[in-house]
């Protein structure tokens, strides 16, 4: 893995909240009576794995050492995103928290976006396509 970097920490804080959204996601989507929120909880933890896939790459890591990067990141600092799903909730709460999760993530994503610029064009590129795909999502999110 590349490291000593301040980019590489930002790739690093991304693959952090992708794993963690994609746990809250999953949290999300069990926890869900609702058939559709269910099925839309589920393809955005898919859409995070795929997004750790990418980033993976970006930091040439396997996704076998990215999962383990992953995991030991996220055990060590303890994983404060899906604490939103914990407990007993409601559609609507369950509703809430999700565009209050996106909302965090849009804001890492910018953040990164904007210290990123003097890596590689197609590191940049992959960052500013999730950050576009996480805004369509806000969008989809008004409609349910």
């Amino acid at each position: 893995m590349q490291t000593g970097t301040y980019h590489d920490q930002n790739l690093q804080h991304l693959i952090k909240v992708n794993y963690q959204r994609m746990i809250a996601f999953e949290q999300a989507a069990y926890m869900s009576e609702d058939a559709t929120l269910k099925s839309f909880y589920e393809a955005r933890a898919e859409e995070s794995e795929n997004n750790l896939r990418q980033l993976y790459s970006c930091l040439n890591l396997t996704e076998a050492e990215g999962e383990m990067y992953a995991t030991q990141n996220n055990a060590i600092s303890g994983n404060c995103l899906f604490q939103v799903f914990t407990g007993k909730k409601s559609s609507l709460k369950l509703l809430q928290a999700t565009k209050t999760l996106e909302k965090k993530i849009l804001d890492w994503y910018e953040a990164a976006i904007k210290e990123i610029k003097s890596l590689p064009a197609e590191i940049v590129e992959v960052v500013c396509n999730q950050y576009r795909s996480l805004s369509d999502v806000q969008l989809q999110l008004q409609y349910l």
